[in-house]
Protein backbone atom coordinates (compact mmCIF):
# COMPACT_ATOMS: atom_id res chain seq x y z
CA UNK A 1 0.00 0.00 0.00
CA UNK A 2 3.12 2.32 0.99
CA UNK A 3 4.49 1.24 -2.56
CA UNK A 4 1.41 2.41 -4.47
CA UNK A 5 1.09 5.70 -2.70
CA UNK A 6 4.86 6.44 -2.82
CA UNK A 7 4.72 5.62 -6.78
CA UNK A 8 1.43 7.78 -7.20
CA UNK A 9 3.84 10.67 -6.07
CA UNK A 10 6.06 10.41 -7.59
CA UNK A 11 4.38 10.48 -10.77
CA UNK A 12 2.64 13.53 -9.71
CA UNK A 13 5.74 15.17 -8.57
CA UNK A 14 7.41 14.03 -12.41
CA UNK A 15 4.14 15.62 -13.86
CA UNK A 16 4.54 18.87 -11.88
CA UNK A 17 8.00 19.23 -13.48
CA UNK A 18 7.66 19.00 -17.15
CA UNK A 19 4.63 21.25 -16.62
CA UNK A 20 7.02 23.93 -15.72
CA UNK A 21 9.24 23.34 -18.23
CA UNK A 22 6.88 22.91 -21.06
CA UNK A 23 4.25 25.63 -20.87
CA UNK A 24 2.02 23.91 -23.72
CA UNK A 25 1.35 21.20 -20.50
CA UNK A 26 -0.10 23.86 -18.08
CA UNK A 27 -3.18 23.22 -18.92
CA UNK A 28 -3.22 19.66 -19.80
CA UNK A 29 -4.46 17.46 -16.72
CA UNK A 30 -1.58 15.35 -15.49
CA UNK A 31 -1.44 11.81 -15.84
CA UNK A 32 -3.60 11.24 -18.91
CA UNK A 33 -0.80 9.33 -20.94
CA UNK A 34 0.92 6.80 -18.77
CA UNK A 35 4.52 7.62 -20.18
CA UNK A 36 4.11 11.28 -19.28
CA UNK A 37 4.61 12.55 -22.76
CA UNK A 38 2.27 15.91 -24.11
CA UNK A 39 1.76 16.75 -27.53
CA UNK A 40 2.06 20.25 -29.11
CA UNK A 41 -1.52 21.82 -29.73
CA UNK A 42 -3.33 21.06 -32.96
CA UNK A 43 -2.37 23.66 -35.56
CA UNK A 44 -5.59 24.88 -37.27
CA UNK A 45 -5.43 25.55 -41.13
CA UNK A 46 -8.10 27.54 -43.02
CA UNK A 47 -10.40 25.45 -45.02
CA UNK A 48 -10.79 26.95 -48.70
CA UNK A 49 -14.21 26.69 -49.86
CA UNK A 50 -14.82 25.88 -53.82
CA UNK A 51 -17.76 27.30 -55.73
CA UNK A 52 -19.65 24.12 -56.34
CA UNK A 53 -19.12 22.72 -60.38
CA UNK A 54 -22.39 23.12 -61.94
CA UNK A 55 -23.32 19.49 -63.52
CA UNK A 56 -25.74 20.77 -65.96
CA UNK A 57 -25.44 23.86 -68.53
CA UNK A 58 -23.14 25.68 -70.17
CA UNK A 59 -20.64 28.34 -70.06
CA UNK A 60 -20.44 31.45 -72.86
CA UNK A 61 -17.33 30.35 -74.38
CA UNK A 62 -19.59 26.73 -74.90
CA UNK A 63 -21.99 28.70 -76.83
CA UNK A 64 -19.83 30.59 -78.13
CA UNK A 65 -18.43 27.55 -79.82
CA UNK A 66 -21.15 25.82 -80.56
CA UNK A 67 -22.05 29.07 -82.83
CA UNK A 68 -19.09 29.50 -84.42
CA UNK A 69 -19.36 26.00 -85.88
CA UNK A 70 -22.56 26.33 -86.67
CA UNK A 71 -22.35 29.46 -89.08
CA UNK A 72 -19.43 27.86 -90.37
CA UNK A 73 -21.17 24.87 -91.20
CA UNK A 74 -23.91 27.00 -93.27
CA UNK A 75 -21.48 28.93 -95.12
CA UNK A 76 -19.98 25.71 -96.22
CA UNK A 77 -23.04 24.51 -97.87
CA UNK A 78 -23.75 28.02 -99.22
CA UNK A 79 -20.54 27.83 -101.08
CA UNK A 80 -20.89 23.94 -102.26
CA UNK A 81 -24.40 25.19 -103.27
CA UNK A 82 -23.33 28.01 -105.01
CA UNK A 83 -20.33 25.93 -106.94
CA UNK A 84 -22.80 23.57 -108.16
CA UNK A 85 -24.97 26.40 -109.28
CA UNK A 86 -22.41 27.29 -111.46
CA UNK A 87 -21.14 24.06 -112.58
CA UNK A 88 -24.28 23.23 -114.01
CA UNK A 89 -24.81 26.25 -116.25
CA UNK A 90 -21.50 26.40 -117.32
CA UNK A 91 -22.16 22.73 -118.06
CA UNK A 92 -25.14 23.66 -120.30
CA UNK A 93 -23.88 26.99 -121.82
CA UNK A 94 -20.88 24.65 -123.22
CA UNK A 95 -23.07 21.58 -124.47
CA UNK A 96 -25.38 24.71 -126.02
CA UNK A 97 -22.00 26.16 -127.91
CA UNK A 98 -20.74 22.39 -128.82
CA UNK A 99 -24.38 21.65 -130.28
CA UNK A 100 -25.08 25.19 -132.27
CA UNK A 101 -21.40 24.62 -133.79
CA UNK A 102 -22.50 21.06 -134.99
CA UNK A 103 -25.86 22.53 -136.32
CA UNK A 104 -23.48 25.17 -138.20
CA UNK A 105 -21.49 22.84 -139.70
CA UNK A 106 -24.29 20.88 -140.82
CA UNK A 107 -25.88 23.56 -142.90
CA UNK A 108 -22.72 24.36 -144.58
CA UNK A 109 -22.14 20.99 -145.22
CA UNK A 110 -25.82 19.75 -146.69
CA UNK A 111 -26.36 23.06 -148.46
CA UNK A 112 -29.57 24.02 -146.30
CA UNK A 113 -30.94 25.97 -143.82
CA UNK A 114 -31.24 25.06 -139.93
CA UNK A 115 -32.69 26.40 -137.17
CA UNK A 116 -33.02 26.23 -133.31
CA UNK A 117 -35.96 26.60 -131.32
CA UNK A 118 -35.79 27.81 -127.52
CA UNK A 119 -37.72 27.60 -124.56
CA UNK A 120 -37.15 28.41 -120.60
CA UNK A 121 -36.62 24.69 -120.03
CA UNK A 122 -34.73 23.51 -123.40
CA UNK A 123 -34.15 23.50 -127.33
CA UNK A 124 -34.80 21.34 -130.39
CA UNK A 125 -33.52 21.72 -133.86
CA UNK A 126 -35.16 22.35 -137.04
CA UNK A 127 -34.06 21.91 -141.11
CA UNK A 128 -35.02 22.56 -144.30
CA UNK A 129 -36.64 19.74 -145.57
CA UNK A 130 -37.26 19.05 -149.40
CA UNK A 131 -40.78 20.29 -149.40
CA UNK A 132 -39.37 23.78 -148.47
CA UNK A 133 -41.01 23.65 -144.74
CA UNK A 134 -38.95 23.42 -141.29
CA UNK A 135 -38.86 19.72 -139.73
CA UNK A 136 -37.94 18.84 -136.48
CA UNK A 137 -35.13 16.81 -135.77
CA UNK A 138 -35.91 13.80 -133.65
CA UNK A 139 -34.08 10.98 -134.20
CA UNK A 140 -30.57 12.39 -134.29
CA UNK A 141 -27.32 11.00 -132.21
CA UNK A 142 -26.01 15.11 -131.47
CA UNK A 143 -29.22 17.27 -132.82
CA UNK A 144 -32.26 14.96 -130.88
CA UNK A 145 -34.22 17.84 -128.63
CA UNK A 146 -32.77 18.34 -125.44
CA UNK A 147 -34.02 19.38 -122.01
CA UNK A 148 -32.30 21.94 -119.61
CA UNK A 149 -30.94 20.57 -115.83
CA UNK A 150 -33.53 20.47 -112.89
CA UNK A 151 -33.07 24.24 -111.69
CA UNK A 152 -32.22 25.71 -115.10
CA UNK A 153 -33.80 28.63 -117.15
CA UNK A 154 -33.05 29.85 -120.29
CA UNK A 155 -33.59 33.17 -121.75
CA UNK A 156 -32.90 33.71 -125.89
CA UNK A 157 -32.27 37.39 -127.10
CA UNK A 158 -31.23 38.13 -130.96
CA UNK A 159 -29.77 41.94 -130.93
CA UNK A 160 -30.96 42.87 -127.41
CA UNK A 161 -34.53 41.60 -128.40
CA UNK A 162 -36.30 38.75 -127.16
CA UNK A 163 -36.83 36.16 -129.81
CA UNK A 164 -40.42 35.67 -130.86
CA UNK A 165 -40.09 33.71 -134.29
CA UNK A 166 -41.21 30.64 -134.65
CA UNK A 167 -37.77 28.98 -135.86
CA UNK A 168 -35.74 31.41 -133.34
CA UNK A 169 -32.20 31.26 -134.31
CA UNK A 170 -31.02 30.92 -138.16
CA UNK A 171 -28.34 29.44 -139.27
CA UNK A 172 -27.90 29.51 -142.93
CA UNK A 173 -25.20 27.36 -145.70
CA UNK A 174 -23.08 30.57 -145.73
CA UNK A 175 -22.01 29.91 -141.96
CA UNK A 176 -24.06 33.12 -140.95
CA UNK A 177 -26.41 34.09 -138.42
CA UNK A 178 -27.81 37.07 -135.98
CA UNK A 179 -25.71 37.60 -133.37
CA UNK A 180 -27.28 36.54 -130.31
CA UNK A 181 -27.09 35.78 -126.43
CA UNK A 182 -28.54 32.56 -124.64
CA UNK A 183 -28.26 33.25 -120.64
CA UNK A 184 -28.53 30.47 -118.37
CA UNK A 185 -29.24 31.10 -114.73
CA UNK A 186 -29.69 28.43 -111.88
CA UNK A 187 -30.00 30.25 -108.32
CA UNK A 188 -27.48 33.12 -108.89
CA UNK A 189 -25.19 31.68 -111.15
CA UNK A 190 -25.52 32.59 -114.28
CA UNK A 191 -23.56 31.82 -117.31
CA UNK A 192 -24.29 32.63 -121.19
CA UNK A 193 -23.59 31.27 -124.87
CA UNK A 194 -22.90 33.85 -127.58
CA UNK A 195 -22.88 34.05 -130.95
CA UNK A 196 -20.65 37.06 -132.39
CA UNK A 197 -21.19 39.13 -135.57
CA UNK A 198 -17.66 37.02 -136.74
CA UNK A 199 -19.34 33.97 -136.30
CA UNK A 200 -17.65 32.60 -133.53
CA UNK A 201 -19.63 30.94 -130.66
CA UNK A 202 -18.45 31.04 -127.29
CA UNK A 203 -19.33 30.67 -124.12
CA UNK A 204 -18.77 33.12 -120.66
CA UNK A 205 -19.62 34.18 -117.23
CA UNK A 206 -21.97 36.65 -116.95
CA UNK A 207 -19.74 38.56 -114.50
CA UNK A 208 -17.07 38.66 -117.03
CA UNK A 209 -18.94 39.93 -119.57
CA UNK A 210 -20.57 42.89 -116.87
CA UNK A 211 -16.57 43.55 -116.38
CA UNK A 212 -15.59 43.69 -120.12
Amino acid sequence: MERSVTHQRNIMAANMANTHRNPWLHSVPPGTLSDGLRCAPPILRPVSRRAPISASGFTLIEIMVVLLIVAITIGMIGINLQRGDNNRVQEEADRIVILLQAAREEAILQGRVFAVQFTSDGYRFLRFSDKGKLELIEKDDVLSPRSLQDGVTLSFTMDGVAADTEAGLILDPSGSFIPFVLTLRAGEAAWQALGLANGKIESKPLEALHAS
